[in-house]
């Protein structure tokens, strides 16, 4: 994971309590802070091995790399954000195509 804050503070949430990180409303899912890094670090390690050697040498050297994110929010789109970030990526998340009503155009 990444020296950054926001991991720091999970982490330590994660070692001191069973405390609910996150509830999908729509499916209903509850996950604690530990459920929530593991799931984020095994999804980081597979998106690390399907990165090609040339992205992953750009990560190394700083350089910025974005990884499109396709999932409605929920429990799976906050794993796949935190998993981007802790690969060095930049997520950008996209919106699929639903009715105005649905919130995307």
């Amino acid at each position: 994971m990444p020296n950054l804050p926001l991991f720091s503070r999970m982490l330590r949430f994660a070692h001191h309590s069973e405390r609910i990180a996150i509830k999908d409303t729509v499916t209903g899912y509850a996950a604690s802070y530990i459920q929530l890094l593991t799931d984020v670090l095994h999804l980081r390690n597979i998106v690390q091995t399907s990165l090609e050697c040339s992205t992953i040498e750009q990560l190394e050297r700083g350089e910025e790399i974005f990884i499109a994110i396709l999932a409605e929010g929920g429990y799976e789109f906050t794993v796949a954000f935190f998993a981007t970030v802790a690969v060095g990526a930049v997520a950008v998340p996209i919106c699929k195509l639903t009715s105005v009503v649905g919130g995307c155009i």
